[in-house]
């Protein structure tokens, strides 16, 4: 391979004269720091192009920023899309990859919210804080190269964090509800409000049930049910693409004792709340999303105040159903995307 009349590595030959010491070439120069060497620039195969195993590019607690985790799954690309802490990590079902996008990035590290805008083909973030606790009221698009910022003059939603969002597909528009401004020594201020957003423009589609502004307002008090989903209260969301509608859960019980849990659903005009009988229990932060195989929403877990839960279930639209775990299935866990 090569030959420099001496005994030592990077320099352009190796010790051994079996490598001109570049990548990718067959054979691993570990003086330079390579772990792997497969001869091709070919990623996602067990050695990377940079001479380093795939699996050391999956996302590392070791190197963490810390941040909320959230995923979304890019239908035009195959892959799940991660943002975590500042970073973009992207998973095509054998591995993951770290990305480094060129600046701007989105500075909001906790409680944003993301969606997959198929129409469009980009993965849409909206608002959430940073580390020092400034909020945020941006739209950022991800194409799988760059962040976009979207016109920060655009009327929106305002300064919010947390919430839900999702795609609704018949409809083509990515769906946000609710959220909160940052809770300060406890006390929040809470939205019940709809939008909806076109890829060009925030539009407000539904402003809540006027009565949540009121301090007394019950809406659990007989003759009194709410008309829209109750603010501040974690809930989920994911599309049914079989009803063509938007299936929200509220995991919060209608008082701290019960465990009543509600279900809505938001079918571009209206919010409807639906009788469900037996349902999931009282949670927070579970994950939810459409199975086509059962054609269900299917909700897995979540925590309470006491433990996380490892409980699964099926809405058809009319009815919950708990789904029976034939073989052992993941352990109670919340938090998870």
């Amino acid at each position: 391979m090569c030959d420099d009349g001496n005994l030592t590595s990077k320099d352009g030959c190796s010790f051994d004269c079996l490598s001109d010491e570049t990548c990718p070439n067959g054979y691993v120069d570990f003086s330079l720091g390579e772990q792997c060497d497969d001869g091709d620039l070919q990623s996602h195969d067990g050695c990377g192009s940079s001479c380093v195993p795939d699996f050391l590019s999956r996302p590392s607690l070791l190197s963490y920023p810390g941040g909320t985790i959230v995923s979304v799954y890019d239908v035009g690309r195959s892959r799940l899309i991660t943002f975590a802490g500042g970073l973009v990590y992207e998973y095509d079902g054998k591995t993951w990859e770290g990305r480094d996008p060129p600046v701007p990035t989105p500075t909001a590290v906790f409680d944003h919210v993301m969606a997959y805008d198929e129409s469009r083909s980009r993965v849409v973030l909206f608002g959430g804080y940073t580390r020092s606790g400034a909020e945020r009221a941006e739209t950022w698009d991800w194409d799988g190269l760059r962040w976009s910022k979207r016109d920060p003059g655009e009327a929106g939603p305002g300064l919010r964090s947390g919430g839900a969002m999702v795609y609704d597909a018949r409809r083509r528009k990515v769906v946000l509800f609710g959220s909160a401004t940052k809770c300060v020594d406890g006390t929040c201020a809470c939205f019940a409000d709809t939008w909806e957003r076109d890829g060009s423009s925030w539009v407000q589609v539904d402003a809540g049930d006027p009565r949540y502004a009121l301090p007394d307002f019950d809406p659990w008090a007989e003759g009194s049910l709410p008309t829209s989903p109750v603010p501040c209260r974690k809930a989920v969301m994911a599309y049914d693409p079989k009803r063509g509608v938007v299936v929200l859960f509220d995991g919060q019980g209608k008082t701290d004792d019960d465990p009543t849990t509600v279900t809505w659903e938001w079918d571009g005009m209206h919010w409807k709340m639906k009788p469900s009988g037996s349902s999931p229990t009282t949670r927070e932060d579970a994950a939810m999303a459409y199975y086509p195989n059962t054609q269900q929403v299917v909700l897995f877990g979540g925590r309470t105040k006491l433990n996380s839960l490892a409980d699964t279930w099926g809405w058809d639209g009319t009815k919950w159903t708990e789904q029976p775990v034939s073989n052992p299935g993941p352990a109670g866990r919340s938090l998870q995307v």
